[in-house]
């Protein structure tokens, strides 16, 4: 489902209808949706959280499962159907747990303080320097309560996400939440294409669907077994699991990502 959705193909949805059936698939999907809207959208709909809080309210609020699954299945669909953007996993990878990219001061104050400034100028790459050293300094909560007002849904619904993450473990998932907050309130959306409308998902076309589809090879990567013991690695995580469709926003930091992580790979 995860591999269907980045290539915007729409057998997503055949593997989530069967998902939804499997005891806690709807919980699993869920908790996919929440993280890939991070990790494999992110600015590309910069207003994508507040839609997923939105649509998770509302299968909390009704009683019926068909249609609690008719609103799961019309998420994934929209999701699938979205643009797409790795910029904020490759941002994980480059500034934020490897590299120390360069800034002009070392204080926590200072580095708010260019932090405020490079937000005002939008200076996007200075402003995710700074952004990065604070982390690193286990600062980041200054940094969420400095975005935290204006109260508008899309930051809120981001920092419920990195307050939830950060309160289970401190890792990979509230740092994408927390990269997600700095872009949102520092970048142009002007550039960004404007939103499409999604077509109506057919539920009855996918309980009538009798295909039975084998699991597509790009989904045995690094982080399953199957993956593991053919070999794969980084490479072809770059080039085949974590390939996206769709997208339209320019990444500088996907070639830093890659050479920060594939010469592993032989390690």
């Amino acid at each position: 489902m995860i591999k269907m959705i980045r290539r915007c193909n729409l057998d997503a949805l055949y593997w989530a209808f069967h998902l939804i059936q499997r005891k806690n698939g709807a919980t699993i999907i869920w908790k996919r949706l929440e993280i890939m809207s991070a990790e494999d959208i992110g600015m590309a709909y910069p207003w994508l959280r507040s839609y997923l809080k939105q649509q998770q309210a509302l299968y909390h609020c009704l009683k019926e499962k068909t249609a609690q699954q008719q609103v799961l299945l019309d998420t994934v669909n929209f999701f699938t159907r979205q643009h797409k953007s790795r910029l904020c996993d490759n941002l994980a990878h480059g500034y934020f747990k490897e590299v120390q990219p360069a800034v002009p001061c070392t204080t926590v104050a200072e580095l708010m303080e260019l932090l405020k400034q490079s937000i005002e100028e939008r200076n996007v790459d200075m402003g995710l320097r700074c952004a990065a050293h604070l982390y690193k300094k286990e600062e980041e909560h200054k940094v969420v309560d400095l975005l935290r007002y204006p109260k508008d849904p899309e930051s809120s619904a981001i920092i419920s996400y990195f307050e939830k993450e950060n309160s289970i473990q401190r890792d990979y998932h509230d740092l994408l939440f927390f990269i997600n907050l700095i872009l949102y309130r520092i970048m142009d959306f002007s550039t960004i294409p404007k939103v499409f409308e999604v077509k109506p998902l057919d539920r009855n076309a996918l309980e009538q669907d009798d295909r039975v589809l084998e699991v597509p090879d790009c989904a045995y990567d690094y982080h399953c077994t199957i993956g593991r013991n053919l070999g794969r690695g980084y490479a072809h995580y770059y080039n085949e699991g974590a390939k996206i469709n769709q997208c339209y926003i320019d990444d500088p930091y996907e070639a830093l990502a890659r050479s920060i992580n594939i010469p592993k790979d032989g390690l």
